[in-house]
């Protein structure tokens, strides 16, 4: 567990666990609108460090990753930027982690995952198998530390 496998081809359809919901959680300006948590770093976690990323957050999302104890607020958002390392850093998936209303899948944090391809077509919306597997693994409250994993 730990790592996530290559981003394969396939159907492109919100997790079938979840229902759909708007792509806010992907605003058109997180670039300017979230906080930079990271320079370019090596995402180790994911596609087996294919890719490189930088980290964005929402302030609730960066007060409570700062502090590194407790839960993150209901609302709290981690956005995750992604290039092919190497060759041309061709530009590869967004993903990101919204925490949701106590309820939303308890067993894994509330977490709601949505990975947007390079093309901008959602190929997951919910509570991926993949992503919550994986993020159970992180020491506080399913988010990783920079550095330690995906």
């Amino acid at each position: 567990m730990g790592v996530s496998q290559a981003m394969r081809p396939g159907p492109r359809a919100a997790d079938a666990g979840a229902a759909p919901r708007p792509l806010t959680v992907l605003p058109a300006d997180f670039r300017t609108r979230l906080g930079k948590l990271s320079g370019r770093f090596v995402s180790a976690g994911h596609a087996g460090a294919r890719f490189d990323a930088l980290l964005y957050a929402n302030e609730g999302a960066t007060e409570a990753f700062a502090k590194h104890a407790g839960t993150f607020p209901v609302g709290a958002l981690f956005i995750k930027e992604h290039w092919e390392r190497g060759g041309d850093g061709k530009r590869g998936p967004v993903m990101a982690m919204e925490k949701m209303a106590a309820g939303f899948d308890p067993a894994h944090g509330d977490w709601r995952f949505v990975v947007v391809a390079a093309d901008g077509e959602v190929v997951v919306d919910g509570k991926p198998e993949g992503c919550v597997l994986c993020h159970d693994d992180a020491a506080h409250d399913h988010v990783f530390r920079l550095g330690s994993a995906p």
